[in-house]
């Protein structure tokens, strides 16, 4: 838990949906994949538990978006209310 805080804390590092989604993906990947080599027991399935930090920007009318991971700084991106 206290390593999720701290991640949550590092530098952030805002960028675009698209780019955001794409990272967050990569970082998902490297995380089970991380998960399988540790592993001793065979199995068809691999769980990741990510924490999510939303919170509403009203002055912008945007919901910022950041979600921590260990080894990377939390990736931030920010969704406008009317989506263009």
């Amino acid at each position: 838990m206290e390593k999720e805080i701290q991640s949550m804390n590092s530098e952030p590092q805002e960028v675009s949906l698209d780019k955001w989604g794409v990272q967050l993906m990569e970082n998902l990947l490297l995380m089970a994949a991380e998960s399988l080599a540790e592993r001793t027991e065979k199995s068809n399935s691999v769980e990741v538990t990510l924490k999510f930090l939303l919170t509403p920007i009203s002055s912008k009318d945007q919901l910022e978006v950041k979600v921590a991971f260990d080894r990377d700084p939390s990736l931030i991106t920010y969704i406008p209310r009317r989506l263009s």
